[in-house]
């Protein structure tokens, strides 16, 4: 453990390759300065544990492709996480990252995934793409553990999986678009809400996105779908059965 003040180192390395490791923060942690080695690394693929009480920047890569690390926790009330690289978290542990209190706030760097499922365990966290990413685990869960608000802030998006959370926001310029390949049936899933503002857009494909709540699109958004032949086309359901004009 790390117990007191703020800490400040450019690699966290998890040496141990056949057991269960865990680390925990207990003050702000700063982990990595963006550099190509920065980050957190493991010689085993999901035994690790990491354990935050406070604020945390994590600016480099979470685990490998090849070497997951385990479960990542943040812990404090209000806490913020901010993600500056890729984020690999074990398909041992399901889900991976888990925000475990209440208002807290994470926010992904422009271009990063997280090839992770998250989970929320307080009310009202917030997670936020600052930029283009692939959403191939899912987000949130159903119930008492979907997130507030995901919100898509610019660049590139694909849909490749579920989204739990009260209110999904694409924002901005941000260009979304539904991948069947993960989903069966050729459809995917919003838990929550929907909300296309500033210029974004939705683009179908021929795939169907289910809504489990309300859609909302404002007046200079753009939804696009594709229509192959009289049965092959995309389209949106709502459990509300209404679509909104977005303010």
């Amino acid at each position: 453990s790390a117990e007191g003040g703020a800490v400040y180192v450019n690699r966290l390395n998890f040496l141990g390759s056949d057991w269960y490791s865990d680390v925990t923060f207990y003050g702000d942690a700063h982990i990595g300065q963006g550099a190509e080695n920065d980050g957190i690394t493991t010689e085993g693929d999901g035994y690790s544990s990491i354990n935050f009480e406070g604020d945390v920047v994590l600016d480099g890569d979470v685990g490998s492709a090849e070497k997951a690390v385990g479960e990542i926790h943040l812990y404090g009330e209000g806490a913020t996480l901010y993600l500056g690289g890729h984020v690999y978290a074990s398909e041992e542990v399901v889900p991976a990252i888990y925000l475990d209190n209440y208002y807290q706030t994470t926010e992904v760097a422009a271009g990063k995934n997280i090839d992770a499922t998250i989970d929320a365990y307080g009310e009202d966290s917030t997670l936020t793409f600052l930029g283009s990413t692939t959403v191939s685990q899912p987000i949130g869960w159903y119930g008492d553990y979907a997130l507030g608000a995901v919100n898509f802030n610019g660049g590139t998006v694909a849909l490749n999986n579920a989204i739990c959370a009260e209110d999904v926001f694409v924002n901005n310029d941000t260009a979304l678009s539904v991948a069947a390949s993960l989903f069966a049936d050729n459809s995917g899933e919003i838990d929550g809400s929907l909300t296309l503002q500033g210029t974004s857009s939705l683009d179908l494909g021929v795939n169907a996105l289910h809504i489990n709540a309300l859609y909302a699109q404002g007046a200079g958004t753009t939804l696009k779908l594709t229509i192959t032949d009289p049965v092959t086309y995309g389209y949106i359901t709502c459990a509300t059965d209404k679509v909104s004009e977005a303010s």
